[in-house]
């Protein structure tokens, strides 16, 4: 993972420290990790067919930091409850944002 360092505005792929600046990242870095975990929950809720889970992995996600990867999840879990209208407007938002990588 790659976070852009708020202070001087450089890439940084290790913490906890930004590489040019010095600037404190590891809240950062640790906010990334715990949104990577909840994708992770997601995907083995969604595994198992539960869709609840799923969508409270998403949201965990989406809330940490939005993007169209939770935003898929967040479609996955309405599939498995049978929502299907909600399922297609969630695919379609994330259709809309650029890919997290």
């Amino acid at each position: 993972m790659t976070i852009r360092c708020p202070v001087c505005r450089a890439e940084n792929d290790r913490g906890p420290a930004c590489r040019r600046c010095k600037a404190d990242l590891a809240p950062l870095f640790e906010l990334e990790e715990r949104r990577a975990r909840a994708l992770e929950q997601a995907a083995r809720a969604a595994a198992q067919e539960t869709g609840d889970a799923v969508l409270r992995h998403a949201q965990e996600a989406q809330l940490l930091r939005g993007g169209a990867d939770a935003l898929r999840w967040m479609a996955t879990g309405h599939l498995l409850r049978r929502d299907f209208a909600r399922a297609v407007a969630y695919w379609a938002m994330a259709g809309r944002l650029p890919l997290a990588g």
